[in-house]
C-alpha cells in the first residue's frame, strides 16, 4: 500500500487531514507553545503575588495597619465585594432573563431580529471596559436622578440613603450585557425550532397585512375569548382605579384577583400584555399606599413574584395555545374518553361483570385501562392493560394505547388482537415503550372461554364445583418488545357459579414481597370475601389488596 494510501486512510480513521504536513506541524507547535505560556503566565504571576504577599502573611499583627492580622484588614473589602456582586446580579439577572423572553416569546420578528443583533454586538465587548463607561460617564450622569428619587420618592427602602456613582451601579452595567446573550439563546433556540417545525412551509403574509392583524393577533381566538380579555382587562382597570382612589379599603393585594383569573381563563398570547398591564397598575398605586412599611414592601416583592410566575406558565402553555382552563377541560376529556373505553356493557342474563380502577396518585389518569370490545357477536371481549409507568407520568401513553387497541378488539377476531397491539407498539415505539395484557373472550352462549396473557399475571378461575380459586397459566411476551410474537391460550368453560378474575401487577406485586406470594395472598383474600356473593367484589378486592403506590386495576366476571 503506497505511502497516499495510508495517509488517506488515516485521514479517514480520524475524521480531519493526516498528519505529517510541514504547515501541520509548524501550526501544531505554535498552538502548543502559546497554550503552555498562557500557563506559565499564570503560574508565573501566581508566584510572584505569593512572593510579595508572604512578608503581610507572616507579619506580626502590630506590624499592620491598626494593628490587626491580614484577614481582619482584607475582610471588609472582600465583604463590600461580595455584598456590591450579589446586588449587581439580584439586579441583571432578572433583567437580563425578562429582556430575552420578550425578544423570544414576545416581540415581533422585525423589532427581536435587529435586537438579537444588537445583544451579539455588545456582548462582544469585555466587561471592564462597561464598568470604566459606568465609572467615567454613566455614574456622575445619573447622581442627580438619584438624588432626586431620594427627595421624592425616598420613602420606598430601596431609594433611601445617598446616591453612589460607583459599585453596584457599575456591575450591573458590566454584568447585563454578559447575562443577556446566554439568556436569549437560551429562551429563543427552542421557539425557533418549534416555529420552524409547526410552519416549516407558511407563506408570509403583507406587511400591510401583518400591520393591520399585529394587535388582534394578541387575542387571536372565538369571539368568547376576545371577550373574556376584554372583560378581564375593563375588570384590571377597575381594581387599579380602586387602588387609587380608596387606597384605605383596597389594598395592592387585590391585583391578585385579575393576576390569577387572566392565568386561568387567558390564552398564552394575551396574557403576558395582561400581567405586564397589571403590573403597570400596581407600580402607580404603590405611592398610595398609606404608611408605607417594610410589610408592603414585602408584599409588593410577592406580588411581583407571583405575576412573573404566571408569565412563566403562560410560556409552557404556549407549546398548546389554549387557556388553562380549557386545557383542563381537554385533559378531563381524554380521561373520560379512556374510562369510556373500558365502560362494560350490559351483559345478557345470567352474565354478570365489575370493573375497578385505582391510579396510584389517586388521579383519573393512570397506567391501567380496560378495552372492551361489543356483544353483537354474542361473546364479550376484554382485555386487562397495564402500559410501562404509573400514576400521570403513564397517562399519556395510556391514552396513546388504548385509542388503538379500542378499535383492534372490535376489527380482528381474539387470536389476532395481541398480536396486532404487539406490532401497533413496534412501530409507534416510545421510551420505555413496552406494556402487558391478558385478553379474555368468552362466549356467551356456551360459556366457553379463552384467554391470552402478554408478560401479564395470570387470570384466576374460580369452580363452583371444586370450591377454590385456580390460577389459569398462558404463555406471551410483554407487548412491544418481540417482533412476530406468539402467544398461548389456555380456555375453559364457566359454568353456573363460575367466575373468573383479571388484573393488574399492581394487585399482586409490592417492593418486599415476590409476585408469587401476591398471587397467593389475592387468592386467600378471594376465598374469604368472595364465596358465594360476586356482587360488589371487584371493589372489595381493588380496597383490600395490592400496593397503594402503583396502579391497580381488576376485571370480575361471573355467571349465575
Amino acid at each position: 500500500m503506497s505511502s497516499t494510501n495510508v495517509d488517506d486512510l488515516r485521514s479517514v480513521v480520524r475524521g480531519g487531514p493526516a498528519r505529517g504536513g510541514y504547515g501541520d506541524r509548524v501550526f501544531r507547535g505554535l498552538a502548543t507553545a502559546a497554550g503552555v505560556a498562557i500557563l506559565a503566565t499564570l503560574a508565573g504571576v501566581a508566584l510572584f503575588l505569593i512572593v510579595r504577599a508572604w512578608p503581610a502573611i507572616t507579619a506580626n499583627p502590630e506590624d499592620l495597619p491598626g494593628g490587626k492580622n491580614l484577614l481582619a484588614y482584607i475582610w471588609p473589602l472582600l465583604f463590600g465585594t461580595l455584598v456590591a456582586a450579589t446586588i449587581a446580579i439580584i439586579i441583571a439577572v432578572p433583567l437580563s432573563v425578562a429582556v430575552a423572553l420578550f425578544i423570544s416569546h414576545i416581540a415581533p420578528r422585525r423589532i427581536a431580529q435587529p435586537m438579537s443583533y444588537l445583544i451579539d454586538l455588545l456582548a462582544a465587548i469585555p466587561s471592564v471596559i462597561y464598568g470604566l463607561w459606568g465609572i467615567a460617564v454613566l455614574g456622575p450622569a445619573s447622581v442627580g436622578f438619584l438624588n432626586w428619587l431620594e427627595r421624592n420618592v425616598g420613602w420606598l427602602p430601596f431609594f433611601e440613603g445617598p446616591a453612589s456613582a460607583t459599585g453596584r451601579t457599575m456591575l450591573v452595567v458590566s454584568v447585563v450585557p454578559a447575562q443577556l446573550p446566554i439568556a436569549s439563546q437560551h429562551m429563543s433556540s427552542k421557539v425557533q425550532g418549534r416555529r420552524k417545525a409547526m410552519a416549516p412551509r407558511a407563506r408570509p403574509k403583507p406587511v400591510a397585512d401583518r400591520s393591520r392583524r399585529r394587535f388582534t393577533s394578541y387575542f387571536a381566538g372565538s369571539d368568547p375569548d376576545r371577550l373574556v380579555a376584554i372583560a378581564l382587562f375593563l375588570f384590571a382597570t377597575l381594581v387599579g382605579v380602586a387602588m387609587q382612589v380608596f387606597p384605605d379599603v383596597v389594598g395592592i393585594a387585590t391585583i391578585v384577583l385579575p393576576l390569577v383569573m387572566g392565568g386561568l381563563f387567558l390564552g398564552p398570547r394575551p396574557l403576558p400584555w395582561f400581567v405586564i398591564y397589571n403590573l403597570v397598575l400596581l407600580t402607580l398605586a404603590l405611592p398610595k399606599v398609606p404608611g408605607f412599611s417594610g410589610r408592603a414592601v414585602f408584599s409588593t416583592v410577592v406580588l411581583f413574584l407571583v405575576a412573573f410566575i404566571i408569565m412563566l406558565a403562560s410560556f409552557r402553555r404556549s407549546r398548546l395555545g389554549i387557556a388553562g382552563s380549557m386545557g383542563e377541560s381537554m385533559l378531563a376529556e381524554l380521561s373520560d374518553r379512556i374510562q369510556g373505553q373500558g365502560v362494560l356493557p350490559d351483559l345478557p342474563a345470567p352474565w354478570h361483570a365489575e370493573s375497578v380502577i385505582r391510579s396510584s396518585g389517586g388521579t383519573r389518569f393512570a397506567g391501567d385501562f380496560f378495552v372492551v370490545g361489543g356483544t353483537e357477536t354474542g361473546r364479550l371481549d376484554v382485555a386487562v392493560v397495564d402500559v410501562s409507568g404509573k400514576g400521570d407520568r403513564a397517562g399519556t401513553r395510556a391514552l396513546l394505547l388504548a385509542g388503538a387497541m379500542g378499535g383492534l378488539v372490535t376489527a380482528l377476531e381474539p387470536p389476532e388482537f395481541l398480536p396486532a397491539t404487539n406490532t401497533y407498539l413496534i412501530n409507534h415505539p416510545w421510551q420505555d415503550g413496552f406494556a402487558t395484557a391478558v385478553h379474555l373472550s368468552i362466549d356467551l352462549e356456551s360459556g366457553a372461554f379463552r384467554i391470552w396473557t402478554a408478560g401479564h399475571p395470570p387470570a384466576l378461575h374460580w369452580r363452583a364445583g371444586a370450591g377454590r380459586w385456580t390460577p389459569l397459566e398462558s404463555e406471551g411476551p410483554m407487548l412491544g418488545l418481540i417482533e412476530d410474537a406468539e402467544f398461548e391460550p389456555s380456555g375453559g368453560v364457566l359454568r353456573t357459579g363460575d367466575a373468573l378474575i383479571l388484573y393488574t401487577d399492581g394487585m399482586v406485586e409490592t417492593r418486599h414481597a415476590d409476585i408469587g406470594l401476591g398471587i397467593d395472598r389475592l387468592i386467600g383474600q378471594a376465598e374469604r370475601r368472595l364465596r358465594s356473593k360476586f356482587e360488589g367484589g371487584a371493589k372489595t378486592l381493588v380496597e383490600s389488596t395490592g400496593s397503594r403506590g402503583d396502579d391497580r386495576a381488576l376485571l370480575l366476571v361471573w355467571r349465575d
